[in-house]
């Protein structure tokens, strides 16, 4: 919803962990190594998809929710520099 000045404030609610699978494989749940620091995983826009429930069909208009928390093409505040 638009907030006074015409920016949408928020995509509804954000899921992190049993979400079916990420569009790349592997776990689709949010992790944090408390020693490092590091954070991997995914996170899912439940309005992505079509039930809105995070776990139904991706929705068809090219945008399905999904948020990917750590990777090479990501900054990083990980102590060891390996994103996340």
């Amino acid at each position: 919803m638009p907030d006074s000045s015409g920016n949408k404030s928020g995509i509804g609610w954000i899921k992190f962990g049993n979400l079916g699978t990420p569009p790349l494989g592997g776990s689709s749940n949010a992790t944090i190594n408390m020693s490092t620091g590091a954070v991997s995983g995914w996170a899912r826009a439940c309005a992505g998809t079509t039930g809105g429930d995070c776990v139904s069909a991706s929705r068809t208009d090219g945008w399905d929710g999904w948020i990917e928390l750590a990777g090479t093409n990501h900054a990083t505040g990980d102590l060891t520099g390996n994103g996340g």
